[in-house]
């Protein structure tokens, strides 16, 4: 037996007629598509009941008018980050704040998250990680360690570059070709 899976634009190409859409996802790609095929809203996961009700709002006064400005809406708005997310712990996942994150090192293809006390493995590269964070809290001060800004304490001049101490006075170097994002952060 084999199975076979459409996603949402798969189902609408096979359709005569396009019906009022809402989209639900977690991915903010495709939101531009969604558009394109005129939906009436684009639901990023997770989202509040005040959200939902207002894309069910939007949906009984579907009106072309309503549709071009919910398009730059969306287009226009800033991403969800996450305020948590989960870590693998020995044998067991645990949820880790974000704001709690001193920096993350990449580990092969996979990465290390530390808090303040200890490290834990994440299944995901640090370039994926880096997509995922807020880049107001997180900055990339190396190809391999990515630092939560609330974590550093010191700057101090090393050469051409920057060393970070943290609030744990922890030391993490600053790559000659990240420098220039610590310079913009000096007044």
């Amino acid at each position: 037996m084999s199975v076979i899976t459409f996603e949402g634009f798969d189902v609408l190409e096979h359709l005569h007629e396009l019906p009022t859409i809402i989209f639900s996802t977690a991915y903010d790609k495709y939101a531009l598509k969604a558009f394109e095929v005129h939906a009436v809203d684009y639901l990023l996961k997770p989202y509040t009941k005040e959200r939902f009700d207002k894309a069910i709002s939007k949906l009984k006064d579907n009106s072309p008018s309503q549709i071009v400005p919910l398009a730059n809406e969306h287009i226009l708005s800033k991403p969800n980050f996450p305020d948590r997310i989960i870590v693998e712990k020995g044998a067991k996942y645990v949820t880790l704040a974000t704001e709690d994150i001193t920096y993350i090192e990449a580990y092969g293809s996979y990465s290390k998250i530390f808090d303040a006390s200890e490290g834990y493995l994440s299944n995901r590269g640090i370039s994926q990680l880096e997509e995922k964070l807020n880049p107001k809290q997180f900055m990339r001060i190396h190809r391999s360690i990515i630092v939560s800004l609330t974590a550093i304490k010191e700057v101090s001049k090393y050469g051409e570059s920057y060393i970070l101490i943290l609030k744990n006075n922890e030391k993490l170097k600053v790559s000659r070709s990240y420098a220039n994002k610590i310079k913009e952060l000096i007044l």
